[in-house]
């Protein structure tokens, strides 16, 4: 998709789904958008989304993922060792993941899977959002990721709004002075913790191959 792409869908999606004090506001962002493009000089694009709210439809879609994806990994950690998320913590994550697919113009019905999130990223089409905790703010690309995969920064700004610094791909986020240890729960991990200053701007997600 183009950022156009992405705004329009955007846009359809609160029309078609949102609440109906959604709507009234999706009424008001188009005709401020409609107005923008009037007065745009000739030959201006789109920029990509960097914030988004979230509706209430998928907030609810992201909890039921949450939800599943808690109750499988309780199963799977049973008798391993290593660090499980809290509900919360997973919820937090699954919100973040289709925030960055709304700004990213991917997938929604990719971000389901953690088995397929390894294999293809958890956006699908070999790209990965990471959302830190409150207070973090580097994004970690694990020592394990594929070199190509496109890994994206995305910040909880609200219980509901979420922006996006920047992109980097794994195999340009793997820098030695970036590298840390960590031992969890008897596990240890050497992630890359890169700082938001080093990724590419989102507007170059859009002129790169995916």
């Amino acid at each position: 998709m183009t950022p156009g792409q992405t705004i329009l869908r955007y846009h359809q999606l609160l029309d078609r789904y949102g609440t109906e004090e959604e709507r009234a506001l999706n009424r008001e962002m188009v005709e401020a958008c409609a107005q923008m493009w009037r007065d745009a000089p000739p030959g201006s694009l789109w920029e990509p989304m960097s914030e988004v709210y979230m509706p209430g439809f998928l907030r609810d879609r992201a909890r039921r993922v949450a939800r599943e994806r808690h109750e499988r990994a309780a199963r799977y950690f049973r008798d391993r060792k290593g660090a499980r998320r809290t509900l919360e913590q997973e919820t937090h994550s699954v919100l973040g993941q289709y925030a960055a697919a709304l700004m990213l113009g991917l997938s929604l019905n990719a971000v389901t899977s953690e088995g397929e999130a390894r294999k293809y990223g958890n956006l699908g089409s070999n790209v990965s959002a990471f959302i830190p905790r409150a207070g973090s703010y580097h994004l970690i690309v694990g020592e394990k990721e594929p070199p190509s995969r496109t890994m994206v920064l995305i910040y909880e700004v609200t219980d509901t709004t979420f922006s996006c610094p920047g992109w980097i791909l794994a195999a340009q986020g793997k820098q030695p002075e970036w590298q840390r240890r960590f031992v969890r729960n008897g596990v240890e991990s050497n992630p890359y913790l890169v700082p938001p200053d080093a990724l590419w701007p989102l507007a170059d997600f859009f002129a790169a191959p995916v």
